[in-house]
């Protein structure tokens, strides 16, 4: 067994997310059998008892993770039968996908090996019969010479389709474009659609730096391969390869994928590899992660206060919310040593933005700054447990608005003077100021 070869294999789901179950489950039991000294020499029998799987269905397996390019095998006979397979795994030293042009092999024509389909059969089913070939020689037909009136006639071109004259005018236009020399130079060199950019192919200097800088920063290097994430690598257009090592888009396809409740990747090369540095949603986290955080105004402070007046008078002036009281409150009301609750709800409840802006700062949570701030240069502070501040709280009462209960950590608030603006005696006496 081999702890390597192991956690290789668990990785490989993520980086093909269209593995089957059994594809990946004969994976494992390749890579636990797998030894760094002694190789890999499972039979198909084995893993068929080990999976559970038919030993047709293991072949079909193998056959996929070949054309994967995970792994490959070298077929050993014994006389006509054949022996056991050695598979090779894709994270050894050396490893050469089958469909690699310099991949020799005993499965290969090449090494001089004997395959069919390249199926890693080791059971007997395809070499039931060893039959010499066929002595039967087929009678060959040879072509009748031309006719002396065929060889002067010229042919003429097969009618195939729709006659010229029936196209539409468009069509001949088209059709016009692609036979001119300079079609091609229209689509772009070589034929290429001039919007199609080219991949890489092979990375630069900055190129490399930029990509390992970025898989640093994606974990530290760790899992994974630099060949493996090379190869990737060289895959991506010049755009998708600026996204694709782009610290930010990195931290914001994170955020995304923790938004959606899904487990990110964790491998770079297979986010270069799915392309998930171009899903939908990273667009707009970007934007959010880079606009300007909204300027906030401090619990009980000037500003603050300075919306809470002008939000008092605005909701005052287009008229207040409707408040029901409940039958509990309706109660209470009747009662004189609690009439004063049931007054302060039912502030709180027709001014509802100015609830909530004490309900955060009670809690010690700033709110949000309106475009129209009004002025507040001129506010004063004043202690919480001041005589001026119980002669504002009077004033509020007198004009029937709800004062933010202060709690015990707000030792200071701001109003616009150290007293509030004059009003009639026999008010004040009622509010209990004088």
């Amino acid at each position: 067994m081999s702890h390597v070869a192991t956690k290789w294999a668990f990785d490989q789901p993520e980086i093909h997310p269209d593995m089957k179950p059994a594809e990946w489950a004969v994976l494992i039991v390749l890579a636990d059998c797998h030894n760094p000294v002694n190789g890999c020499f499972p039979s198909q029998d084995f893993i068929s008892r080990k999976t559970n799987i038919k030993e047709r269905s293991v072949r079909d397996q193998l056959a996929r993770l070949r054309e994967r390019g995970l792994i490959d095998w070298d077929e050993a006979r014994d006389g006509n039968r054949r022996g056991s397979n050695r598979y090779f795994l894709a994270f050894e030293d050396g490893f050469q996908p089958a469909n690699f042009a310099g991949r020799e092999s005993a499965s290969s024509p090449v090494s001089g090996g004997k395959s069919e389909r390249f199926e890693p059969a080791n059971s007997d089913s395809f070499n039931r019969q060893n039959l010499p070939p066929n002595p039967v020689i087929e009678p060959v037909r040879e072509p009748s010479p031309p006719t002396p009136q065929e060889e002067t006639s010229p042919a003429e071109p097969p009618q195939m389709g729709v006659v010229g004259d029936d196209l539409s005018d468009q069509e001949k236009a088209r059709g016009e474009e692609a036979r001119s020399p300079d079609g091609d130079q229209a689509r772009g060199e070589e034929g290429r659609r001039p919007d199609r950019e080219a991949k890489i192919n092979e990375l630069s200097g900055d190129q490399r730096k930029r990509l390992l800088a970025a898989w640093n920063h994606w974990d530290g290097k760790l899992g994974g391969s630099e060949d493996f994430l090379v190869r990737e690598a060289v895959k991506l257009t010049v755009a998708e390869f600026d996204r694709g090592v782009d610290h930010a888009r990195i931290d914001a396809y994170r955020k995304v994928e923790k938004a959606r409740k899904l487990e990110p990747l964790k491998l770079y090369f297979a986010y270069l590899k799915n392309r998930k540095f171009d899903v939908e949603a990273i667009e707009e986290r970007l934007e959010a992660d880079t606009a300007a955080p909204p300027a906030l105004a401090a619990p009980f402070g000037k500003r603050w206060m300075a919306m809470r007046l002008a939000e008092l008078e605005r909701q005052e002036a287009a008229g207040r919310a409707v408040w029901r009281a409940t039958s509990f409150q309706r109660a209470m009301a009747a009662q004189p040593d609690k009439a004063h609750i049931v007054a302060d709800d039912r502030r709180r409840g027709e001014f509802p933005l100015v609830a909530r802006m004490d309900e955060h700062a009670g809690n010690g949570r700033s709110w949000p700054l309106t475009p129209d701030l009004p002025p507040s240069e001129h506010f004063v502070q004043i202690a919480a447990d001041s005589d001026e501040c119980r002669a504002w709280a009077g004033w509020h009462a007198a004009r029937d608005w709800p004062w933010p209960s202060l709690p015990a950590w707000a030792d200071y608030i701001w109003v616009p003077s150290r007293l509030p603006p004059a009003l009639p005696e026999d008010v004040l006496s009622e509010t209990g100021v004088l």
